[in-house]
């Protein structure tokens, strides 16, 4: 069977409007998400059911946070000096938050930092946790988060966006359902 260009375009053009799927995901209202569409919308309205295989899955969506960036990333350094000098990382919901100390930063922890890769990284027997640049945003820049405690069964992966102005450096939620 010969194949035209025509209907060889139409294969093509039928490809793209479809969603990719996902391994279904739960949020804490009962309901199941399988796409990016669903789970953005969805998010924005209620956080996610927080059982531990539901955890794992939520790694899968972090590409879904691309949808609130705006473009590549701009003066990339800078902006990752400022969060690796100067954000707090008590105000993070990481699994270490509770002990450090307040204004503690991750190069006062002395986080290992990968540049290059525009990765935070800290490690040790139990715990992995990595933070990465990714993304510009409309008010800022997209930050992918993994926080995994290796001896238990704590597994958090989630985006954000860091807000840098006037030397101040904040992180907050990318979805209005919080962390």
């Amino acid at each position: 069977m010969k194949l035209t260009p025509i209907f060889l375009l139409f294969i093509a053009w039928a490809s793209v409007g479809e969603s990719k799927k996902y391994s279904d995901i739960n949020m804490a209202d009962g309901r199941s998400v399988n796409n990016c569409t669903d789970y953005n919308s969805a998010r924005d309205e209620v956080s996610l059911d927080e059982s531990n295989d539901n955890m794992i899955v939520s790694a899968e969506y972090l590409v879904c946070a691309y949808d609130f960036s705006i473009g590549s990333l701009a003066q990339q350094d800078e902006i990752f000096d400022k969060l690796y000098a100067d954000f707090d990382v008590s105000k993070l919901p990481l699994s270490i938050s509770q002990s450090v100390t307040a204004k503690a930063t991750f190069k006062s922890l002395n986080w290992k930092v990968d540049k290059k890769g525009l990765k935070i990284e800290y490690s040790n027997d139990d715990i992995n946790i990595v933070i990465s640049l990714e993304r510009k945003t409309k008010n800022g820049y997209l930050i992918f988060i993994t926080d995994e405690i290796l001896n238990g069964t704590y597994r958090s992966y989630f985006p954000a966006e860091l807000i840098v102005a006037n030397n101040n450096v904040s992180v907050r939620p990318i979805y209005k359902s919080g962390w």
